[in-house]
């Protein structure tokens, strides 16, 4: 049976529609609760762990400079100004050989054009570490990328990046600021606001039937809608956690599903005792960022969403599975070319370290990956109805090799 484009539309909506999915928020929470009451329908026995990660809402999050202003995000794990800001003259860096010139001021980094993703990526974090260590007042980062938005940036919980405040500036609004750090005029940066720790919940799923295992994963969290980045991911797990229950009745199966994406996969590392041993797992299967996401062109300065899919994706294997991912996957653009697993390819690669043998996973980052912009107008049923297919040959290619169960 074929993968139904509306049904998978239907879940893409419902998942966008619970906002943001900031770990331990409220669209995180709602967002646990449906996926654990469709794997529950499916007849999973589905229980609950938790993690703890910080969260901050800002009050107020703000640059100024003379008569410009602009929104700023908090990068976390956020260190706030106080009520009266920071103050000093706005100094642009755009290279750590810059930095000491940023000693009792704003640094205002111009990060270079990337998809931005984690805060510790060669494009961001030496700069910022420069900066502080330059004794730099606070830092505005503007992570220049394809959607003109500001990007948060993925990070570790436990304490801040740098030992000052930290916000970023969307690329649409950073030119007058890049004209006021040319010209060392004052600025006041001013991130105020409530923050804490929370728990977000990890789903572990088990439908229990033969000895050996089929494993698929997939993170539930990020910074803010996340249809693409995240939404892709759910809506592919729950499909394939309802075919494989029906098409491998011999197999058992495992679900799990993770909070703390962002603070650099802290529920998945909190959920490993609960994993099916390596030896008895036929197949891991990692159902990551952005597999499906819409592509966008730019025609005099105006974007357009695309109906075709953004290519900036990747197909990652352990070495048994490259030549059926390539037959399988053949066609869909960006992962025609499978690879072997990288080291540091997120939670996949934390699958690898742990001793599971065979395993793959389809990661992307698409244009507005990381910002307010990824709603449901970046992917769509049509595109990740293929993926899926695609998805459900290389499991069954690895699961019956020959066609012998």
């Amino acid at each position: 049976m074929t993968t139904s484009h509306e049904r998978l539309q239907e879940r893409l909506a419902r998942h966008a529609g619970f906002g943001l999915k900031r770990a331990g928020g409220e669209g995180d929470i709602a967002s646990a609760a449906w996926i654990s009451e469709t794997l529950t329908n499916l007849g999973f026995d589905v229980k609950t762990t938790q993690s703890q990660v910080p969260w901050f809402d800002a009050n107020v999050a703000e640059l100024r400079s003379g008569e410009v202003a602009a929104t700023v995000h908090p990068q976390p794990v956020v260190m706030p100004t106080g009520p009266d800001g920071v103050s000093g003259p706005l100094v642009g860096v755009h290279h750590t050989s810059e930095a000491p010139a940023a000693r009792d001021a704003i640094a205002l980094v111009i990060a270079p054009f990337a998809r931005h993703a984690t805060i510790q990526s060669p494009a961001t974090g030496p700069l910022i570490k420069a900066c502080a260590e330059a004794g730099a007042l606070a830092v505005v980062l503007v992570t220049t990328g394809p959607s003109g938005e500001a990007s948060l940036l993925n990070t570790d919980p436990g304490k801040p990046f740098a030992p000052l405040p930290i916000a970023l500036l969307a690329p649409k609004d950073a030119e007058p600021f890049v004209a006021a750090a040319a010209a060392r005029a004052g600025a006041t940066l001013v991130v105020t606001g409530n923050g804490g720790h929370r728990q977000t919940p990890n789903l572990i799923a088990t439908l229990r039937r033969g000895p050996q295992w089929l494993a698929l994963s997939t993170p539930r969290t990020g910074w803010f809608t996340c249809a693409a980045e995240r939404g892709n991911g759910i809506v592919a797990f729950l499909e394939l956690a309802e075919w494989a229950a029906r098409r491998f009745p011999n197999l058992s199966i495992f679900g799990l599903n993770t909070g703390g994406h962002e603070y650099m996969f802290v529920g998945t590392h909190d959920s490993v005792d609960a994993w099916p041993a390596p030896a008895d797992t036929r197949l891991w299967v990692h159902l990551g960022s952005a597999m499906a996401a819409r592509d966008r062109i730019a025609v005099g300065g105006r974007p357009a969403v695309l109906a075709s899919a953004d290519s900036h994706r990747i197909l990652m294997t352990t070495a048994d599975l490259l030549d059926d991912a390539k037959r399988c996957f053949t066609g869909l653009t960006g992962l025609e070319a499978p690879r072997e697993v990288l080291h540091g390819a997120g939670e996949l690669s934390t699958v690898i370290d742990r001793g599971y043998r065979s395993a793959f996973a389809v990661l992307g980052v698409h244009s507005w990956f990381h910002t307010e912009r990824d709603t449901i107008e970046t992917t769509s049923g049509d595109l990740l109805a293929p993926v899926i297919e695609a998805h459900k040959r290389l499991i069954e290619a690895a699961i019956e090799p020959g066609g012998k169960s």
